[in-house]
């Protein structure tokens, strides 16, 4: 059974201003700058230049949202450590826990991964996501609890690891539930040949 390992992400709260917003800014404000010199070097009215303008601006503005189809989202925080998953344990930012300790394991959000297309359309902002919004919540039967957002990329998701993922639903810390949606079943009869596959399993 693989030992499976996630780096851990602590996000920075608070509003970010980010390269492509000073970007946008910088180029109006030119614009805006070259019209008012113009017309106090040569007297040239300012509604003059307002089509060139504009039309410089709306050409800026599809090329920075097609640049941004492809862009990956900016990071706001640190890596801090890893979310290590064991047979018998479980190590967050290299403390070990075992699963005598451990009531229950969640994955809230699980679906991110680095590269995922947030949009089919054109957008101001990049278009594709860091791969941090996964959330794990790990749940003590003292009643303490550890969340944490850690990073996946698309060949190393937590809905791969089927045979770890099935060890802990036996072991009474992933719900079935949960279980099923991480590995992507959904279908009635897909459950139900799961179901035999895990009760064969057991008795074997």
């Amino acid at each position: 059974m693989r030992v499976i390992s996630f780096k851990v992400f602590e996000k920075k709260e608070g509003i970010h201003i980010v390269k492509q917003d000073w970007i946008t800014l910088g180029f109006v404000l030119f614009l805006f700058c070259v019209a008012i010199f113009l017309h106090l070097s040569y007297n040239i009215g300012i509604l003059i230049f307002i089509s060139p303008i504009l039309i410089a601006l709306l050409i800026f503005v599809e090329i920075f949202r097609f640049y941004n189809l492809f862009k990956i989202q900016h990071e706001h925080g640190s890596y801090n450590g890893h979310l290590t998953l064991e047979k018998d344990c479980i190590v967050v930012r290299g403390v070990e826990f075992g699963f005598e300790k451990i009531q229950k394991i969640d994955f809230e959000i699980f679906f991110d991964f680095r590269g995922r297309a947030l949009s089919d359309k054109k957008t101001f902002y990049p278009n594709r996501s860091n791969g941090l919004s996964n959330k794990f919540v790990l749940t003590f039967k003292n009643g303490e609890e550890i969340e944490l957002n850690f990073l996946q990329t698309e060949d190393h998701q937590i809905g791969m690891y089927d045979e770890l993922l099935i060890h802990y639903y036996k072991s009474g810390l992933l719900h079935w539930l949960l279980l099923l949606r991480l590995l992507k079943i959904d279908k009635y009869e897909d459950i139900q040949r799961f179901k035999e596959e895990l009760s064969v399993g057991q008795k074997g």
